[in-house]
């Protein structure tokens, strides 16, 4: 008698698409794997589920505790009734820049005046800075650039800028000496006159800078150049102390041309101390002045230093400035000059009131 073929021992009929088959294959898995789905989640799966319980939750409780802390200010807050009350006591800003703008004459926080005409008075010579210096309370401030600082200075000067001055009320009570490198000194004439503003009690400033100082044999630190070095000018230092009204240009015969560029210039055949002294004497009646602050002296390229010291000396105490340069070397710092100026008026506007 035949045996079907599922009947026999250890033969397992496939069967595809019989319900059951997938039981039987499920059964015949591992003991393990049967279990997997029964057992209970462990410590790991509870703690992952908590925390992304967390994790979904913590915005609100942000904002929760944020509206918490806000509560007390915002009870307190203005109302807008009152803040329209409080904005009515504040003055309307306008573009027009008032007398009292900037604080208190003198105090620590005064603004820099607008306009201070140069002061001339302040001058003092060498001699009587000396003396000065020689008596309790008396500071003397050296405004030149650092680089000449480090090679010489006057024993006992502090080495400052204008802005230090302006803004250290400590100062004030001193008696201040304001020391250059012998150019542009109208800035130091007018500075004279902003500290004064200021509430400086004495102020002046050392005629001539450190060139005169050392004409006047007087001693410094450092290794000083000749001083008719330090009174030669380049062509631009010589376009600055051609516009200062205060000074006398004074020309060579060799410098002649430049009569037409320079206002208010003065040609002499013989460019001696004496001559130049007439030319002096003869402005201060004219003008009613009590002097200028510097002269001017536009000579041949071949003047020799031991010559401008000799002038030097016979012109004490009024300083003495020395241009040798070419015109045309000049003429071309008045194009750049006359450039910067047209820069100025096609560029932005300054604000009011300095802003």
């Amino acid at each position: 008698m035949a045996i079907p073929v599922s009947a026999r021992p250890g033969h397992v009929r496939a069967s595809r698409g019989r319900r059951g088959s997938g039981r039987a294959a499920r059964d015949r898995r591992p003991s393990h794997h049967r279990n997997h789905r029964n057992q209970s989640p462990g410590k790991f799966e509870m703690m992952s589920s908590i925390t992304g319980a967390y994790t979904r939750q913590w915005p609100r409780l942000l904002l929760l505790a944020f509206a918490c802390a806000a509560a007390p200010a915002l009870a307190q807050a203005p109302q807008a009734s009152s803040l329209a009350e409080g904005l009515k006591s504040i003055k309307r800003a306008d573009n027009a820049c008032r007398s009292d703008d900037g604080g208190i004459a003198g105090g620590a926080g005064a603004a820099r005046p607008a306009e201070a005409r140069p002061d001339l008075g302040c001058a003092i010579t060498a001699d009587a800075a000396q003396a000065l210096l020689q008596k309790p309370g008396t500071m003397l401030f050296d405004l030149r650039p650092d680089v000449e600082y480090q090679l010489f200075r006057i024993n006992g000067a502090l080495h400052v800028t204008l802005s230090d001055l302006r803004s250290k009320p400590y100062w004030r009570d001193k008696t201040a000496i304001l020391a250059g490198n012998g150019k542009a000194e109208r800035e130091l004439y007018s500075a004279c006159t902003q500290l004064k503003q200021l509430g400086y009690k004495s102020v002046h400033v050392l005629r001539g800078g450190t060139p005169v100082w050392l004409a006047a044999a007087q001693p410094v630190l450092g290794r000083a150049p000749s001083a008719s070095q330090l009174q030669r000018l380049a062509a631009s230092e010589f376009w600055t102390e051609a516009q200062n009204g205060d000074n006398l240009v004074v020309l060579d015969k060799s410098q002649s041309a430049f009569l037409n560029e320079i206002a208010f210039s003065v040609e002499l055949n013989d460019t001696t101390a004496l001559a130049i002294r007439t030319v002096l004497e003869r402005r201060r009646r004219a003008m009613k002045t009590s002097g200028v602050s510097a002269v001017v002296l536009a000579a041949g390229a071949n003047v020799s230093d031991q010559r401008l010291e000799q002038m030097q000396q016979a012109l004490l105490p009024i300083p003495l400035l020395v241009y040798t340069g070419t015109r045309e070397s000049y003429v071309a710092q008045v194009a750049v000059q006359k450039a910067v100026w047209l820069a100025h008026e096609s560029g932005p506007k300054q604000l009011p009131c300095g802003l």
